[in-house]
């Protein structure tokens, strides 16, 4: 049988389907071009603002432009300090071996921050597998020729782990220090993952340092070749083996530009090749008997974007999405701080130390405490206007329309391929409970930017949200500006405003979140769509330490919770520009308690709708629960500030359970035909055994599901999809 896994082989089998979409031949013809010759001209401007940007109060302006003549002619001529800071950035890199002695692996990995590593999905597809890990760092020849003695650390997956099989990576935690207890992995450094653009173009030359086939670390410098760049990655000629995958991919300047994940195999007639020539067999063949003709790595800024979205407020994700391009203090010492002041691997500087006091607010934000010259000279910038920024950094003024008469205020889309997804119906039993529209009392939904919410006039609060999350028409954007805003189209006293989340431990939490609506025609529509997210119908009253993860044991599943459309939408479907359906709402229940005279609901429930790759539609719901629920019916003396909730976790359930929580029904009907079908009958849990759990019946719409059940989820890797 053949060695190849088969996580590893469904990425070559991806990539081949990309490069399908390719002018292969000509990508290949244009190795050894000159960048001038092969950068569009918009890259070509980006990289030359970066490298000033860099080299700014270093090098005279001819001298940077000097440099930049140098790299886009293609001249090969490097600083001798290129060697040495390669071997600091080298330092970063491990060997990663996983598995039993007998049935393991080995890839490689680096650090990207002072305790996160990252590796491929395919060799770390979920936590377990992470846990039977370890790395490996200084496995490699000294100066002299002989081995040096590996220094070898445990992961902690238990405390973060984050994949993406989309872009095919995965974050881990590691150890402090390693398994004998005598080396701190600070000594190492790290590899920061800078989103900024111009950090390298087509035809630059690249470097991977590299574990391959399990070997020593190895480094090849000689016809590495950025080619071609897509959205989400980079093509290129480099050398790598068995085991490369995992790999740092870095520029002239030492920044890492992609993750090395897959080699691009030569094909004949659509078949993959081998080295022998023959048609290449699974069944038979190893990775290393492919014929390789160039090589494909994830996009450093797709990795942040994605981390961004999906852990924004994860403590050791922080330091990784503040990373800088500033200039490095040292050239001895491995770059670690926790703020990403200087973040590149280090280059030759005089040495000298500097203390500071740096603030870290609960968003990531950085701040010198004192400011002054000081924090300039850190690259940290004061008072800078927040608000949202595209790609370029430039702020995007695009606010949502407080009058709620725009055009674009069109609500949900119901259309899904050839399906139409319905908005949830009410149940007989609550439909006297809908908040109707001022001056129409037969209607009761609420049309907003994508997505469209039914309101509760007795509990102020959603029934649901319907929104449709778009995988196309996307901008690289960063930052916001939440500005909550009442709706004036139903009345005010079935909504709460912003008077009731003063001076308490009570977040505004989206139902359906910002960053599912950053889409649109232009950046200035996705930016007005993410900011009229915010109103107040939209919103529920969620503890500080669950929508923003402050507490450990509570944050993790949260953010897993705030990951399942992203991981739904590149489970169905990788490389297009789908969509899926998403609903979410709380679920009302008697024993809620109560706080400042609004009940605050325990349990929310989440339901996305998508077609599979058969053309089949499905659904799936998932439930976000407290461990512990508590029967307090009034929690309304100011004195009890803390609220007493648990910790919470979040289930994979039946839809047709969502719907005997909640009181609603979920229908979709085919095209051509207005029979509407139930969603429970293209859920793949629906007569799944053993997955139904115990209830503890109270009343009407007052059931918890989630405590009971002995099945919460601990990665995404575990939801069942079609």
């Amino acid at each position: 049988m053949g060695t190849i896994p088969p996580l590893l082989l469904q990425v070559i089998e991806s990539t081949v389907a990309r490069a399908a979409g390719l002018d292969m031949d000509a990508m290949l013809a244009s190795r050894n071009a000159k960048p001038k010759d092969v950068a569009p001209d918009n890259v070509q401007r980006q990289r030359h603002d970066f490298l000033k940007d860099q080299l700014s109060g270093e090098q005279s302006r001819q001298e940077i432009e000097e440099t930049f003549e140098r790299i886009i002619s293609g001249n090969e001529l490097q600083d001798i300090n290129y060697l040495e800071k390669g071997m600091v950035a080298g330092r970063a890199v491990c060997r990663l071996r996983f598995g039993t002695m007998s049935s393991g692996g080995y890839a490689t990995g680096f650090l990207i921050s002072p305790r996160v590593l990252i590796t491929n999905n395919h060799v770390f597809p979920d936590a377990q597998t992470a846990r039977t890990a370890e790395a490996q760092f200084r496995y490699e020849r000294g100066v002299d020729g002989r081995e040096l003695t590996p220094i070898r650390f445990r992961l902690e997956p238990d405390r973060l782990f984050f994949t993406s099989k989309k872009l095919d990576f995965s974050v881990v935690a590691i150890s402090a220090r390693d398994i004998a207890g005598t080396t701190a992995i600070g000594s190492f450094g790290f590899l920061p993952l800078i989103d900024v653009t111009g950090k390298v173009a087509e035809g630059e030359w690249l470097t991977i340092v590299q574990h391959p086939a399990g070997q020593l670390k190895q480094v090849c410098v000689r016809e590495n070749q950025l080619l071609r760049r897509t959205n989400d990655f980079l093509w290129y000629s480099t050398d790598t083996l068995a085991g490369s995958s995992g790999s740092p991919v870095f520029s002239n300047d030492w920044f890492v530009v992609a993750l090395h994940h897959s080699g691009v195999p030569a094909r004949r007639n659509g078949v993959i090749q081998t080295v022998l020539g023959r048609d290449f067999d699974p069944n038979v063949d190893k990775e290393d008997d492919i014929k390789w003709v160039a090589n494909e790595g994830v996009r450093v800024s797709r990795i942040v974007q994605t981390l961004r979205d999906a852990l924004p407020n994860h403590d050791l994700i922080k330091p990784i999405l503040a990373a800088q391009p500033a200039r490095p203090t040292t050239a001895t010492q491995p770059v670690h701080s926790t703020a990403a002041v200087n973040t590149q691997p280090q280059e030759a500087a005089m040495s000298r130390t500097v203390t500071v006091q740096l603030e870290i607010s609960d968003a990531g934000e950085v701040r010198l405490v004192g400011g002054g010259p000081m924090e300039a000279a850190l690259g940290i910038e004061a008072n800078k206007p927040k608000g949202t920024r595209d790609e370029e950094g430039n702020l995007i003024h695009s606010p949502a329309d407080r009058t709620f008469t725009g055009q674009h205020l069109k609500g949900y889309n119901s259309k899904l391929d050839d399906y139409t997804v319905h908005l949830p119906e009410l149940s007989a039993s609550i439909a006297a409970d809908a908040a109707p529209l001022v001056g129409h009392p037969n209607q009761f939904e609420l049309k907003y930017e994508h997505f469209s919410v039914v309101m509760n006039k007795i509990r102020r609060l959603a029934f649901f949200s319907a929104a449709t999350l778009s995988a196309g028409g996307r901008f690289k954007l960063s930052g916001r500006l939440d500005d909550w805003m009442t709706d004036d189209r139903i009345d005010a006293k079935h909504q709460i405003d912003d008077a009731y989340y003063k001076r308490n431990k009570l977040d505004r939490g989206h139902l359906t979140r910002r960053e599912d609506m950053e889409y649109g025609k232009t950046v200035q529509d996705a930016v007005r769509s993410a900011n009229g997210t915010c109103v107040f119908t939209n919103c529920v009253p969620q503890r500080d330490i669950f929508n923003q993860g402050k507490a450990k044991g509570i944050g993790d599943d949260s953010k897993l919770w705030a990951g399942l459309e992203d991981y739904i939408l590149g489970h169905i479907d990788p490389d297009g520009d789908l969509s899926l359906k998403v609903f979410t709402g709380p679920i009302f229940s008697l024993s809620d308690p109560k706080y400042r005279g609004q009940k605050i609901p325990m349990e929310f429930w989440k339901v996305a709708v998508g077609v599979a790759e058969d053309g089949e539609l499905f659904a799936t719901a998932y439930l976000l629960s407290q461990e512990n629920l508590i029967d307090v019916n009034d929690l309304d003396d100011e004195a009890a500030r803390e609220l007493p909730l648990g910790a919470y976790l979040t289930y994979q359930r039946r839809v047709s359970q969502i719907e005997s929580a909640t009181g609603l029904r979920f229908f979709f009907s085919r095209k051509g035909n207005t029979k509407k079908i139930p969603l429970s009958e293209v859920d793949p849990m629906e007569g799944a055994a053993g997955l139904r759990p115990r209830r503890r019946r109270r009343s009407r719409t007052d059931e918890a599901f989630g405590s009971a059940g002995s099945d919460a989820l601990e990665s995404l890797n575990q939801i069942v999809l079609p």
